[in-house]
């Protein structure tokens, strides 16, 4: 998908969409490091403070950052249903620009897939091919 066919997307579409992919990425974060439903470790980590996982190639993982980025992609949700895409491509700048000929022939919801997966590092571009890094 261009840059041009995303400033055209109804924001509430984009906005549902974005909403969407993000909520998928972060309950499989949730469930995969922490053995927990998203809801359950937001709640725990507001409780608690923060919960620690040990393990496998990830040394220390803090549920307080993850509910942090997770409240900052929420509130990116709440500007694209207010300013429309021009939020969403802002907030995307570098990633748009650097990517653009990658994501040109995805459609919206893998577009949005890649751009949630690659900001909080669970996918990457490694030679012209998008690769899982994460859970």
């Amino acid at each position: 998908m261009t840059l041009d066919q995303i400033a055209k997307v109804d924001r509430e579409l984009l906005a549902d969409r974005y909403g969407a992919a993000i909520r998928g990425l972060y309950q499989d974060l949730a469930i995969g490091f922490f053995n927990m439903p998203l809801e359950r470790l937001i709640v725990e980590s507001l409780k608690n403070g923060r919960i620690q996982v040990q393990g496998g190639n990830w040394s220390l993982l803090h549920t307080d950052q993850i509910v942090n980025e997770y409240d900052y992609e929420v509130e990116l949700v709440t500007r694209i249903r207010r300013e429309g895409p021009k939020a969403l491509t802002e907030s995307y700048a570098k990633f748009l620009t650097e990517h653009s000929s990658e994501i040109a022939e995805l459609n919206l919801e893998e577009t949005l897939a890649a751009m949630v997966k690659y900001r909080v590092g669970s996918q990457d571009l490694v030679d012209g091919i998008w690769v899982d890094v994460g859970p």
